[in-house]
């Protein structure tokens, strides 16, 4: 099964897009993180595995909306999708938005720089920009680990007032349990921000 590089993403949305269109039964508009936004937004060039929606927005006032489940009429879609571009079954799936925190916990900026990229009429994709993916990344490296998310930090290559903010929404919203804090400290050491460490322990104490 292909791995989806920056092109691959764009083509097989496009491709969705397209079969949207010819069914015609409502506009969709995703919001997706993870490797693919990284990508559309050419902030790494490694592959992912999948398209993650975490969340929808209504056509009309644009609110958040859940994801999970993707309409039957998607999911058919990108079944023939995953047929026509040799992708794996789930390419475009809603697993994330199932286990992730809601998304109302996050900061304002979570929001803030999101790509959009529209793929058709009848499919319009809000890819999780720059600030949201800090806090996602941050929080998925705490909650997990996956080496890839220390790579797409790093990647991401957040300042000290990012990176206190971030760990400040994550200890003080409780977003991250007692037991986890060390290895927030170790992720800010990883990221050669030693100056937050005593600051954002005591945070936690």
């Amino acid at each position: 099964m292909a791995e989806l590089d920056h092109n691959i993403v764009h083509e097989s949305l496009t491709l969705l897009g397209e079969l949207l269109a010819e069914r015609r039964a409502r506009p969709l508009h995703l919001v997706v993180s993870g490797g693919s936004a990284l990508l559309a937004a050419e902030i790494v060039s490694r592959t992912t595995h999948d398209v993650d929606v975490i969340a929808m927005r209504g056509e009309v006032d644009g609110d958040i909306v859940d994801a999970y489940p993707l309409p039957e009429f998607l999911k058919e879609c990108a079944r023939e999708v995953a047929e026509e571009k040799r992708l794996r079954p789930n390419w475009l799936n809603a697993a994330t938005a199932l286990l992730m925190i809601d998304l109302r916990r996050f900061p304002a900026d979570f929001l803030a720089d999101l790509v959009e990229r529209s793929y058709g009429d009848w499919l319009r994709v809000s890819f999780i920009g720059r600030s949201g993916q800090i806090y996602l990344k941050f929080y998925a490296a705490v909650a997990r680990s996956e080496a890839r998310d220390l790579s797409d930090l790093q990647a991401l290559a957040p300042d000290a007032a990012e990176t206190e903010r971030t760990a400040r929404w994550l200890v003080t919203g409780e977003v991250i349990s007692t037991a986890q804090v060390p290895r927030l400290l170790d992720l800010l050491h990883k990221l050669e921000h030693y100056d937050l460490v005593p600051r954002i322990k005591a945070l936690a104490e």
